[in-house]
């Protein structure tokens, strides 16, 4: 590890597991320490606050800070913690127009993470609320979020002078839209029809999530939220299943659950349900991740599953490479790693069929405008001409 991920790593001892502050002194004052790469790699990790919260714990006298980067993160965590605050409030709100409709949603990831796991809620960055609802109702939650005031985003591009809405309900019916991205105000709201697209290779489901929800309160709100097993499910699926682990946010999650709920948690039926979704293999780099880095000391009977695989060291560099995988050598660096992570029953050809597929069918509304759009039959020539227009335009 270079110096700058051991001193982002001590940051989340120092802020979340309450160690000493001693060992990032020496990182930060070391003179071959770059404090260029450290922000950008804080960005990449999305640690900011806690970055903020660790820093202040120093004592200033024994180390030299640059004020630009004392500022930046001064400035960014107070605006973090107003963002918490009206997100908050905004997803109330949220909650209660689609309770009068009669229309089940549910927060998701970061929002609902802050509130059922972290006790300073100012230690998670997010940038969006997050919302999952039921296929069959997504067109519903559309109007819903509508007379919230909730638009479009104006990046999405529309294709054929076709109304949103038709555009929206075909991709729909072709299974190809996962969540879309809505505005209002200072509010990026990501509203979720699927737990993740088809290619993936885990078998587990909206509904299963649904079914395993509990009556309690969000933020004095009475509503119904995901119980503990389906909270855990969310962070293995999302964090790893989807992203691999690559940003230590998504370590955190994992953290904070387990020190919330682990004592409470069947493990058996954990493991086993993780084996029935594909997903035990990400789940047990992730425990071996806790233990490696952050020293946590794993239930007995998770031990006895770990031993089953070896640590994913590629996860590690990746969280030295820090870069988003919007580029050729970045998304080449993660897709080694999805592919590493799998169970062993993974299929290989059948995922790369499914997600040539899945990329390849034209969309009405994409984020980026395609060079060229074949007819559909044409699979390979569609995908290869979304990938050139990623690629040059540096996002999906």
């Amino acid at each position: 590890m270079t110096l700058e991920l051991k001193a982002l790593i001590e940051c989340i001892k120092i802020a979340i597991l309450n160690k000493s502050s001693e060992k990032l002194t020496n990182l930060i004052n070391s003179d071959t320490f770059d404090w260029i790469e450290f922000e950008r790699k804080l960005k990449f990790h999305s640690i900011r606050p806690i970055a903020f919260y660790a820093f202040s714990k120093l004592n200033h006298t024994e180390c030299c800070i640059p004020d630009k980067i004392t500022e930046m993160l001064k400035h960014f965590s107070t605006i973090q913690t107003l963002n918490n605050l009206q997100y908050t409030v905004e997803t109330i709100e949220i909650l209660k127009k689609f309770k009068e409709n009669k229309l089940e949603i549910i927060p998701y990831k970061g929002n609902l993470f802050i509130h059922e796991l972290f006790e300073n809620n100012q230690l998670r960055e997010i940038g969006d609320i997050d919302i999952l609802i039921r296929p069959k109702d997504f067109m519903q939650g559309v109007s819903v979020l509508k007379s919230l005031n909730y638009e479009y985003t104006s990046y999405l591009q529309i294709k054929n002078g076709i109304s949103y809405d038709l555009a929206v309900q075909s991709m729909l019916d072709h299974q190809v839209l996962p969540e879309l991205s809505f505005v209002k105000n200072i509010f990026n709201l990501d509203f979720h029809s699927e737990l993740a697209p088809y290619f993936y290779p885990y078998n587990i489901n909206i509904e299963e999530l649904l079914d395993k929800l509990e009556s309690k309160t969000f933020n004095g709100y009475q509503t119904l939220l995901p119980n503990s097993n389906a909270i855990f499910w969310m962070i293995v699926l999302h964090n790893g299943g989807k992203d691999c682990w690559v940003k230590l946010k998504h370590l955190i999650d994992l953290y904070m659950f387990m020190v919330k709920y682990s004592q409470a948690t069947d493990w058996s039926l954990i493991f086993a349900e993780a084996k029935k979704y594909k997903l035990e293999n990400l789940l047990v780099q992730g425990f071996n991740l806790l233990a490696q880095v952050f020293d946590y000391k794993l239930p007995t009977y998770i031990v006895s599953q770990c031993k089953k695989s070896k640590p994913n060291n590629a996860i590690l560099d990746y969280w030295d490479f820090a870069k988003p995988w919007t580029s050729i050598i970045a998304r080449f660096k993660f897709e080694r790693i999805f592919i590493n992570l799998q169970d062993s029953n993974f299929k290989l050809l059948s995922y790369f069929n499914n997600y040539i597929k899945f990329y390849s069918i034209p969309r009405p509304i994409e984020e980026v405008k395609r060079f060229y759009v074949f007819p559909k039959k044409y699979t390979l020539l569609n995908f290869l001409v979304k990938a050139i227009s990623y690629f040059y335009y540096r996002k999906f």
